[in-house]
């Protein structure tokens, strides 16, 4: 048999309030019947195009939820914001049918009034149903069907919420400073549930950290109140949770930019208990950004936007949270001249960094399972070009400016020539090429500078200076004994 594959999308919130107003404001006036055709211009009149279909009027598409007859059904008038969520279904199987079609992806949808029941809703009935907010049900028998889940599911109660709720509503321990990773670490929509028959790991864990027990919407809507909410979280956190157990999310659809605000790949992996195998698949993930980077950001030989931080968010297994680490992004991944290789290498090194930064801090027997790298705070301006551009973008000409090179400061100067492969040239080399350039400067120019040019007042601190053999630098004394180790060394 061969291989199966699966693709998992995170949600895409479509706020179509607007088309379906604009299609039902131009079919109501001529009184349509229950049950006639009728036909959905997707662009609406303003915008037209020839994408439509066509559905039955009065009718819905999906599973009704909470579960519950359409009491009206048999009504010859139906209430307008009835209609607004049946013409909403009939669209996203519409959408969904397209995506199938074009691309055999299946999907799962929720339709609903708010982002909080939509996401419900679309969790339901995978991996190729939907389901429609039911219209008829109470607000009461609303609030019950939503009691009924996990307060982990809402949006916005992530992993801390869900611990300091359990805390202050069971008495459950929380868990050891550090069990979420360092401060830096990413607060997002993280949770995953623990993996099933995985060594040292069981139903009672979650990431490695126990816990006994789960609160339902319910429970915690019981058992609180605003204020406890007010208190535990902030004025302006609280009140947002306290809304959202109660089924109130008014927060916008977000339409979104034409580039977003980070880029990342992601991958899981059930074994990364080694130094050897986590940066073998760090180079991999390195490899994928960059060159998705390429694809997203490039326009011809050259970037249209640039990405000024680079993440590298790691899930411990014994941790309950994504730990994150970020440095700025190496700005040779701008340089298109150079070899896909040795951009992705130098991205490459700058993540290793931070990994090993990460994993120094933490207790030995750590599990990788999750690994993300990110480009963030992507800019239109391009930033400061990299020590490439000054010693020469091209090494085929060897249009190397020593000049720039000798004057870095010698810790530096040394990192530079490792990097790009560069051999230092003998002083008296340098200024031959300098004299046969065709330049009528003075010689004296590029010359040792004098030491008048670095007289800073202080006669007794020039006395202490001696000239480097090996490269020429001027050092004090006491630097002598260090100065020869880093040579050697190098």
């Amino acid at each position: 048999m061969g291989n199966t594959y699966t693709l998992g999308l995170d949600e895409v919130f479509l706020d179509i309030t607007e088309q379906v107003n604009e299609h039902l404001q131009s079919i109501l006036p001529s009184l349509p019947a229950v049950g006639s055709m009728q036909t959905f211009q997707i662009d609406g009149p303003s915008h037209p195009s020839p994408r439509s279909f066509q559905y039955k009027f009065g009718s819905y598409t999906g599973f009704l939820e909470p579960e519950g007859d359409c009491q009206s059904s048999n009504l010859s008038v139906i209430p307008y914001s009835q209609l607004q969520m049946f013409v909403a279904s009939h669209f996203a199987q519409h959408i969904r049918a397209e995506l199938f079609q074009a691309l055999g992806y299946t999907t799962s949808a929720g339709i609903a009034s708010t982002k909080l029941v939509a996401k419900l809703l679309s969790d339901l009935h995978k991996p190729a149903q939907q389901s429609l907010q039911n219209p008829y049900v109470s607000p009461e028998e609303q609030q019950a069907w939503l009691d009924t889940f996990k307060v982990g599911k809402l949006n916005g109660f992530g992993s801390r919420t869900s611990w300091l709720l359990r805390n202050k509503i069971s008495g459950e321990e929380m868990p050891p400073k550090g069990a979420y990773g360092e401060s830096d670490k990413h607060n997002g929509p993280f949770f995953e549930e623990p993996e099933e028959n995985e060594e040292g790991y069981s139903d009672g864990l979650l990431n490695g950290v126990p816990q006994t027990g789960s609160l339902s919407v319910g429970k915690v809507r019981q058992s609180c109140t605003a204020e406890n909410f007010n208190a535990w979280f902030g004025t302006r956190l609280g009140v947002r949770l306290w809304e959202l157990l109660h089924g109130i999310d008014s927060s916008p659809v977000v339409p979104t930019p034409e580039f977003p605000k980070q880029i990342s790949v992601e991958d899981s992996y059930p074994d990364n208990r080694t130094s050897e195998i986590l940066f073998h698949n760090l180079g991999i993930l390195t490899k994928s950004i960059v060159r998705r980077l390429d694809l997203e950001l490039r326009s011809g030989e050259s970037y249209v936007r640039f990405p000024r931080t680079l993440r590298l968010t790691m899930r411990n297994g014994r941790q309950t949270g994504r730990e994150s680490k970020s440095t700025r992004m190496p700005v040779e991944l701008f340089e298109v001249g150079l070899s896909f290789e040795r951009r992705a290498d130098l991205v490459g090194r700058a993540v290793n960094s931070l990994a090993r930064s990460m994993v120094s801090g933490w207790s030995t027997g750590w599990r990788v399972g999750v690994i993300n790298i990110a480009a963030t705070e992507l800019m239109e301006e391009r930033p400061n070009p990299s020590i490439q551009g000054f010693i020469g973008k091209s090494r085929k000409d060897d249009s190397i400016d020593w000049e720039f090179v000798n004057e870095l400061p010698e810790d530096i100067r040394m990192e530079v020539l490792r990097q790009y492969g560069l051999d230092q040239p003998k002083r008296e080399d340098t200024q031959d090429e300098l004299l046969n350039d065709g330049s009528d400067k003075d010689i004296s120019e590029y010359m040792e500078i004098d030491e008048d040019e670095w007289d800073d007042g202080d006669e007794e601190e020039e006395d202490t200076k001696e000239k480097c053999s090996i490269c020429g630098a001027r050092i004090f004394l006491w630097m002598t004994e260090a100065h020869s180790r880093y040579h050697a060394q190098a």
